[in-house]
């Protein structure tokens, strides 16, 4: 603001027109005199306009660039006294820099007064920026120059730092790592960074402003989305975490992940928008294969177990709706196991894909084939009217069994066997069903190879069978015929012990030793399975609590508990009885839980976990990956490590897909600060994979088969501490059921 010499000329009664030509020009004559307009004189009021400016002010001599006159305002801006500014020049408020050098052979002082912005110096040393306003004037008859000096240091620094806030801004816009654009509701894309156009194809972010023009149908591949997205945003101000697909330059749609903020006018309405976006793509295909997998088999990409209970729920509620019927048929392929273990695990995958395909092509549009497990195949078949309907299909995939395989150069020929059972008549739920249908199997399996069989009241002899064998159970425990195996873990980057699992056997009389796979079953389905749960729970304790006190035990025991046990009131005061018992400190102690007890989980289940966490013991998750539609859990329920199910360890070195999934879980676990454990390895690239994916421990026959106490004390005896899988090599004497995995 200038309130120097055009306010003395009004306050004193003059006009520019009053002062002589060049007046009030910097290189014009200087004016002679002050005089009012009706020549009168004008010392006293001009002095009192002077001194009293808000604006601080000085005149100056020409000639010697001495002070004449300073006003007050002047004196409080330098911190000079009136009699201190008049014995100085105008060289004693200027930088030394800003002196010219030739001042003193003559130049003029209007090198040091003249318009525009100068750096002045207080008397206290601090320097000030001020704009300076010059008028040459007569004072006192000496050629002098009325100055204006205002202090604009406030000024010039908001406008430095408004100028390195946008340069900062410009910086960030420019070379972010996530897309940021700025839009009109109109006019459309405004600016974009150089990150958003890569993402999208686009050579440079002007290449994208010249090609993008439609905001919902060139920038977002859904028009709706964009409509949703501009009312929610017009709505909230904001928008966090929108997701949706942005269409890129060569039509290729990908997943991102847009924030937004709106820009409105002085009326509210919305104007503009910026926004960051950020791609997700290969997240969201991650979420999606573990929703398929969470559903799907991932070796066949058939339905799984959990699917084919859900579509079994379904088919039995639209039956009892509309008084229709539905069939189960359960299949199992004949003699898999054999050429599973003659011929490898990757080759029986091989072939169980082949056959998927196969019956996959033998169902109708409203039919579902699934794999449950294994080798064991389910089919729903619905709106059957009669027999014929199911034995006409069942016979085509007996028939699409057992045509040629070609896999690997070698050719083969399969059967298989087919148990089936019909609602309503073999049962009214879906798990009576499911045990006729595998009654019937069996039933089929034992008439003869590649055939079907329906149940029937005839399988008593079958159920008279299963009821020996759980009475061969029953004295199993009296007769102590059950013995313990125990699995090493290895920690991948130590190759130390780090665990150990227990494995129940069975060691028969007269049938011999008979695999887990043959009686757990029918130990769960008669609650056996409760007082060999607790038998196996305390033999391991009291073995591990031997190991202790041998300096022998290098980490927990894991104990798989079924769903059955684990939700019994009394388990919780079990543990604690047995702990107490053999003196066994808790974090010994580790219960390997299958994700079938989570899908059926409580608040009381959960519960449970919580107090057995609080107690000191570990919780593991095992066959981690083979059919639970949720991964919530993992975040809610206080497990501490995840077994990868061997199923995908299997191909981690040969198969993309296994690859990819077992590197999702060791990410996500790590993530979520759980540890690692992949379960069935036995080659070195299964090893290596896991290692350069750090995975944090392996168990399988590549580190060490089920061992008895005696061959695990003698390995582990020479240093527990540094118990490594070379120590396990050296001493490897195979129990009798090591070959039972």
């Amino acid at each position: 603001m200038n309130l120097g010499l055009p306010k003395l000329l009004a306050w004193l009664g003059l006009s520019r027109q009053d002062l002589p030509t060049g007046a009030d020009s910097h290189d014009g004559s200087p004016l002679q005199r002050f005089r009012r307009a009706d020549e009168g004189p004008c010392d006293e009021q001009y002095r009192i306009l002077f001194d009293s400016n808000p604006v601080p002010m000085w005149v100056l001599d020409r000639n010697t660039l001495r002070f004449l006159a300073v006003n007050d305002a002047a004196i409080a801006q330098y911190g000079y006294s009136r009699d201190e500014f008049l014995h100085m020049t105008i060289r004693q408020i200027r930088q030394a820099e800003d002196v010219p050098a030739r001042l003193a052979e003559g130049v003029s002082c209007d090198a040091l007064c003249k318009p525009g912005l100068a750096r002045h110096c207080r008397r206290n040393g601090t320097l000030i920026d001020v704009e300076i306003a010059c008028y040459p004037i007569d004072f006192q008859g000496a050629d002098a120059t009325l100055v204006t000096a205002t202090d604009v240091t406030h000024r010039l620094q908001a406008e430095q730092a408004l100028r390195e806030s946008q340069e900062r801004y410009r910086a960030m816009f420019e070379d972010a790592v996530v897309g940021i654009f700025q839009a009109d509701p109109e006019r459309g894309l405004v600016r974009v960074n150089r990150t958003l156009a890569q993402l999208l194809g686009y050579a440079s972010p002007e290449q994208m402003l010249r090609s993008v023009r439609d905001l919902d149908t060139q920038f977002l591949a859904q028009p709706e989305r964009f409509r949703q997205m501009m009312r929610l945003l017009d709505r909230h101000g904001q928008l966090r975490g929108f997701e949706v697909q942005v269409v890129c330059r060569g039509g290729e749609r990908k997943w991102t992940v847009f924030n937004l903020r709106a820009e409105r006018d002085a009326s509210g309405k919305l104007n503009s928008f910026e926004g960051m976006v950020e791609d997700i793509t290969s997240r969201k295909a991650a979420e999606a294969r573990v929703q398929f997998l969470a559903y799907h088999d991932p070796l066949t990409g058939l339905p799984n177990r959990v699917s084919a209970q859900d579509r079994g729920h379904q088919a039995m509620a639209a039956a009892r709706q509309n008084g229709s019927k539905f069939a189960l048929l359960l299949l199992d392929l004949d003699g898999f196991k054999f050429l599973n273990d003659s011929l490898g695990h990757t080759f029986g995958d091989l072939v169980l894909m082949k056959i998927a395909e196969r019956l996959s092509s033998c169902v109708g549009p409203q039919d579902t084939v699934a794999r449950i497990g294994g080798d064991e195949f389910l089919f729903i078949l619905t709106g059957i009217e009669d027999e014929s309907a199911i034995t006409t299909a069942a016979d085509r995939l007996l028939e699409a069994i057992k045509q040629e395989l070609a896999i690997r150069g070698q050719s083969m020929r399969l059967t298989c066997s087919i148990g089936i059972s019909i609602f309503p008549a073999h049962g009214d739920d879906l798990e009576t069903l499911m045990q006729h249908a595998d009654s019937a199997m069996y039933s089929a399996k034992r008439q003869r190879q590649n055939s079907y069989c329906f149940f029937s009241g005839e399988m008593h002899a079958q159920a008279l069978e299963r009821l020996n064998l759980e009475k061969n159970l029953q004295l199993a425990l009296d007769r102590e015929e059950f013995f313990l195996l125990f699995q090493p873990q290895m920690d991948i980057a130590t190759g130390r012990v780090i665990g150990l699992e227990a494995l129940l056997r069975w060691n028969q009389p007269e049938l011999g030793l008979i695999p887990p796979g043959e009686f757990i079953r029918t130990a769960e389905n008669s609650s056996l399975i409760l007082r060999i749960g607790e038998w196996v729970l305390r033999t391991a304790c009291r073995q591990a609590r031997e190991w202790m006190d041998g300096g022998l035990l290098t980490g927990p025991v894991a104990i798989n508990v079924s769903a059955l046990q684990f939700q019994q009131k009394d388990f919780i005061p079990l543990v604690r009885r047995v702990l107490a018992e053999t003196g066994l400190p808790p974090e010994y102690l580790e219960f390997e839980i299958t994700e079938g007890l989570l899908l059926s989980s409580t608040e009381a289940t959960a519960e449970a976990m919580r107090e057995l966490k609080t107690m000191g013991l570990k919780l593991a998750i095992d066959d981690f990956g083979t059919g639970y539609s949720s991964l919530s859990y993992l975040k809610e329920l206080p497990v501490s490590k995840l077994k990868i199910d061997r199923s995908f360890i299997r191909g981690v070195a040969i198969d993309a897909d296994d690859a990819a999934i077992t590197t999702a879980i060791i990410h996500m676990a790590h993530t979520l600060n759980l540890q690692v454990i992949a379960e069935g390895v036995e080659n070195d690239s299964q090893f290596t994979f896991l290692r350069q994916n750090h995975c944090d421990g392996i168990q399988g026959f590549y580190f060490s088969t089920p061992l008895d106490r005696a061959t695990l004390e003698r390995s582990l005896r020479p240093s527990a501490e540094s118990a490594t899988c070379a120590d396990l090599d050296a001493d490897l004497d195979p129990p009798v059921c090591a070959e039972i995995p």
